[in-house]
């Protein structure tokens, strides 16, 4: 429209430049809907209104576009007129419907992928604490597995070394279970007994120490007193 204006006025350079504008506009649109058209990742929906858009991007262009430059080249003013009153308006009409409904499809897609994104970032969250609370429930019952099977005997094992040290020979064997605190605890329970054993032998020998000494002694006094009366 302005170069057909700058044209009817008699302005030629006005004219060439507005031409050339309208032209360079035209070229850089038609490059930028290709690359459009080309991107990669489009669902098939996506392909679909593709295709209604190029449809009427082209129907756009040749009907409404290229005969309005064409009539401003010939300096065709009227024409002009009536090509944009009548075949831009509608071709602009129906290319901004498909414009709408393309970019409707990829608003609500681009909201449902957040949606989904939020959802799984939650369900994230959720699996993390489960797995926190999870970790927190298996470290306990590690701790007492280890506390009643392990440390707990250990302790009683400990306390039943230390009686045996201070001469209590005469404690009973505790159940300490089959695993190694189990076979530790027989083998103090077997060197107990033997402690005991050995003790009982000392005593014995020293008590009959004692009864010998004191049957020596009492030939002794018997010897001695025989003596004298002799």
């Amino acid at each position: 429209l302005q170069a057909a204006a700058a044209l009817r006025i008699g302005d030629a350079e006005g004219f060439k430049k507005a031409l050339k504008d309208a032209e360079s506009r035209l070229k850089s649109s038609q490059k930028r809907f290709d690359e459009y058209l080309a991107r990669e990742d489009k669902f098939n929906v996506e392909a679909g209104l593709d295709d209604e858009l190029a449809t009427n991007y082209a129907a756009y262009r040749d009907k409404a576009i290229k005969p309005i430059l064409e009539a401003a080249k010939n300096g065709e003013f009227e024409e002009v007129i009536s090509l944009e009153s009548e075949e831009a308006r509608q071709w602009d009409d129906t290319y901004a419907l498909s414009v709408r409904k393309a970019v409707r499809y990829l608003t609500d897609n681009a909201t449902q992928i957040n949606d989904n994104a939020a959802a799984n970032s939650r369900r994230g969250y959720m699996l993390m604490a489960i797995a926190f609370i999870g970790s927190i429930l298996m470290a306990t019952i590690i701790y007492f597995i280890i506390r009643y099977a392990l440390l707990a005997p250990l302790d009683r094992l400990v306390a039943r070394i230390q009686k045996i040290a201070e001469g209590d020979l005469a404690q009973h064997a505790g159940a300490l279970g089959q695993n190694e605190i189990g076979i530790l605890g027989r083998n103090v329970h077997q060197m107990q007994t033997a402690l005991a054993e050995t003790v009982i032998v000392v005593r014995e020998g020293a008590h009959a120490i004692y009864q010998g000494a004191s049957e020596i002694s009492l030939g002794n006094v018997d010897l001695s007193s025989r003596t004298q009366h002799q």
